[in-house]
C-alpha cells in the first residue's frame, strides 16, 4: 500500500529532526571522527534545513518555524561559543513555554490562539455562513477559548518537562564530545517523553473542541475546511 504525502512528510520530519541529529551526534562526535563542533553543526543543519525548506514551500510565514529555527539556532549557538551548559535547559524551556503563555494570554480576548491557528486552514465563507446567529459566534468563541487554555497549559507542561530531562540529560561541558552525546540523547528522548505526549494532548484538545461545535453549533472543523 502506498504512503500518503501526510505519512511521508511525516517520517521526513522525524529522520531531519530526531534521527539524523541523533546519529551525527552521538556516534561522529569524537576526534577521530568530525570532532564535537563540526558533528554539533552536521547534526544541526538537518532540522534547519527542513526549516528553511518549510518556510519556502508555505504561502505564509509560520511563526512556529520560525521559532523552532531560533531554537536550534540557539542550541548552536550555546555549543559552538562554549557557553555554560545551564543555559541549554532554560533554552529547552523557553520556546513552549513562550507559546503557552501567550496561548493562555489570548484566551481571554476576542480571538483565542485557537481561531487564529483555523484561520489558516478553514474556508472563511463556510465559517461565515455556519456561524450565522450570536449564539452560534457565541459558541464558537466559548469552545475557542476552551481549546485555547487546553493547549496553553499542554505547552506550559511540556515546557517544565523539556527544563527538567536537559537538567538531567545535558550536564557536560558545551563544545565537548560528552556534550553532543548528552544533546543526542536529549534529542531521541524528546520525541517519545515530549513530543508523543504533546501531540496525543493536541488530539485531545481538537477532539473536545469538535465535540463541543458539533453539539452546540451543529458542525465540525472538516465541514469547513478549504
Amino acid at each position: 500500500m502506498k504512503q500518503s504525502g501526510g505519512a511521508n512528510e511525516t517520517w521526513l520530519e522525524l529522520g531531519l529532526n530526531v534521527v539524523a541529529p541523533t546519529v551525527v551526534l552521538m556516534f561522529l562526535s569524537s576526534d577521530d571522527r568530525l570532532g564535537p563542533e563540526a558533528a554539533l553543526v552536521v547534526a544541526l543543519a538537518f532540522p534547519i534545513l527542513h526549516g528553511v525548506r518549510a518556510l519556502l514551500r508555505s504561502e505564509t510565514i509560520s511563526p512556529f518555524t520560525v521559532l523552532a529555527l531560533v531554537s536550534v539556532t540557539l542550541t548552536g549557538g550555546i555549543g559552538l561559543f562554549e557557553l555554560d551548559v545551564g543555559w541549554f535547559a532554560w533554552k529547552e524551556a523557553a520556546l513552549p513555554c513562550a507559546m503557552g503563555l501567550m496561548a493562555l494570554w489570548t484566551a481571554r480576548g476576542e480571538r483565542p490562539a485557537m481561531t487564529l491557528l483555523l484561520e489558516r486552514l478553514v474556508d472563511n465563507d463556510k465559517t461565515a455562513a455556519a456561524l450565522d446567529s450570536d449564539t452560534k459566534r457565541a459558541a464558537w468563541l466559548r469552545h475557542s477559548a476552551r481549546a485555547t487554555l487546553g493547549l496553553g497549559l499542554m505547552y506550559l507542561l511540556s515546557g517544565v518537562a523539556s527544563f527538567v530531562l536537559a537538567r538531567w540529560l545535558v550536564t557536560s561541558p558545551t563544545g565537548t564530545e560528552a556534550f553532543n552525546v548528552e544533546l543526542g540523547q536529549m534529542t531521541a528522548l524528546s520525541f517519545p517523553v515530549i513530543g508523543l505526549p504533546t501531540m496525543v494532548g493536541t488530539a485531545g484538545v481538537l477532539w473536545m473542541f469538535n465535540s463541543g461545535l458539533k453539539k452546540d453549533v451543529g458542525i465540525q472543523v472538516d465541514d469547513l475546511l478549504s
